[in-house]
């Protein structure tokens, strides 16, 4: 692959380093704009979907009887804690991705503007009306 090969030529030729890097860049800005754009139409409404629940409560009625099945199910639906190391994560990898490529190839910063506000819409919603707010008072 291209990065191998960069990576190879990087350590024979130190002093070249930049030059190397400078052609490997913007090669790879096709591949985050797809990125950001699959994140955005794909990997939001999945958020927003939440199959968790849902997927709780199926195990849940597989293995139990009729007797059991009321209170157990009604826990699979119980609110949860919102997912701030996933989400913040995601968020940081789009942000550095923008960063990085925003003067190398600027036409992967609106698939980014497009990610951010969708991501606002979404967690924004979660937040609210989805988990239980631990960290307030």
């Amino acid at each position: 692959g291209s990065i191998f090969f960069a990576l190879q030529t990087i350590v024979d030729k130190p002093e070249h380093m930049f030059e190397i890097l400078g052609g490997v860049f913007p090669k790879m800005a096709g591949f985050f704009i797809s990125f950001l754009i699959t994140k955005t139409l794909a990997g939001l409404p999945i958020v927003l979907i939440n199959m968790k629940p849902f997927l709780k409560m199926l195990l849940i009625r597989m293995k139990m009887n009729e007797e059991d099945g009321y209170k157990k199910t009604k826990a699979a639906f119980d609110a949860e804690m919102f997912p701030f190391g996933r989400v913040y994560a995601n968020l940081i990898l789009v942000l550095v991705i923008c960063f990085t490529y925003a003067c190398i190839s600027p036409l992967l910063l609106p698939f980014g503007y497009l990610y951010f506000w969708g991501a606002l819409l979404v967690y924004k919603r979660q937040a609210l009306y989805m988990y239980i707010p631990i960290y307030e008072s």
